[in-house]
């Protein structure tokens, strides 16, 4: 009995007997086994841009489902926990379990590690070094596209029932934060590169400062809209109002809008220029919307599942668009 509960503990930590073809000579090289707490839940390879890379020397990360992290600077043949450059000698080990892995498309020598609790680590080396900041529990991070420092975070303030997410804005990857703006539902960065926006242009869900507190926690929220601001909410603009929830696959952006007169009932924007002009979607049908999921965008048409209702029953469709996203026929209908 414990050779077999021994075997099977091996066969979870053995999850990376990586197989490793190097073209060198025609030679296949097999990378050693690597023991890890559990299993893989996420793996990112970072992207060798710098100047010094080396043939066969990607830099590749790895989070357990424990929150441990490894990592491994030879294109996975060898691996190396982080943990000892995460945690101190009178921490727990609870303490260092990363929730997500976030690397910088602007330099790919830096990452921030969130945890689960107020510590955050962050790197501007791949991971040679790591430095521990607290600034409470970060509900949502988004590094800039183009600048590395600057990092977007939201977390919770206030308390029941007016309890609520705000924004802050780090410009010196997290040694000090600023609020921007408060009841924020959901953020992200804009493309500095399209004409019109800069690198302080960030689109964002954010509830009227002045609406009374919610009394009941619906879906849709008639006082959140979908706005625009290009200096860091100093200013800021409705772009879709009623705007309740966003989903970017690049380069187009949803927005699902609810009905202000009807609250389960919502209608789809698409932007298919990066946010600069959105439009309605259209569907063939006059029928009723309740929600909406992409399912895919990569070859040039958008594909969309629709939640509908009729009369006493609802059911879902999937549609297709032509190239701008915002005009759709019946891909997929529901048999009933």
């Amino acid at each position: 009995m414990r050779a077999n509960m021994n075997l099977g503990r091996l066969s979870i930590l053995s999850y990376f007997l990586l197989f490793s073809c190097l073209a060198n000579g025609g030679k296949i090289t097999t990378s050693r086994p690597f023991l890890i707490d559990s299993q893989v839940t996420d793996m990112q390879w970072v992207n060798s841009t710098l100047k010094d890379a080396k043939p066969n020397a990607k830099t590749v990360f790895v989070r357990s489902a424990r929150g441990s992290i490894y990592r491994s600077v030879d294109d996975g043949m060898n691996w190396v926990s982080q943990r000892d450059k995460m945690v101190s000698t009178d921490e727990e080990q609870y303490q260092t379990r990363i929730q997500q892995m976030i690397f910088s498309h602007a330099d790919p020598k830096y990452a921030v590690m969130k945890g689960y609790g107020e510590s955050n680590w962050f790197t501007k080396n791949q991971g040679e070094t790591y430095t521990k900041r607290e600034f409470g529990i970060m509900n949502e991070i988004k590094l800039h596209p183009s600048q590395a420092e600057w990092i977007l975070a939201s977390k919770y303030e206030g308390s029941f029932p007016d309890r609520y997410l705000s924004l802050f804005l780090s410009v010196d990857f997290g040694q000090s934060w600023k609020k921007i703006v408060s009841r924020v539902f959901q953020f992200e960065w804009a493309d500095p590169k399209i004409k019109g926006f800069n690198e302080k242009t960030i689109f964002a869900c954010v509830r009227k400062q002045d609406a009374p507190a919610k009394k009941n926690f619906a879906e849709w929220d008639p006082n959140v809209d979908f706005v625009i601001s290009h200096d860091f909410f100093k200013n800021s603009d409705i772009v879709v109002p009623h705007g309740n929830r966003f989903a970017l696959h690049r380069p187009y952006w949803f927005v699902a809008a609810m009905n202000p007169e009807e609250e389960l009932e919502v209608k789809l924007h698409v932007s298919a220029d990066g946010g600069k002009m959105f439009k309605t979607a259209q569907f063939p049908y006059q029928l009723s919307e309740r929600s909406y999921r992409v399912v895919d965008s990569k070859e040039g048409s958008v594909f969309v599942q629709v939640s509908h209702s009729s009369r006493d029953r609802q059911f879902a469709n999937v549609y297709m668009s032509g190239p701008e996203g915002s005009s759709y026929t019946l891909s997929l209908r529901l048999c009933m």
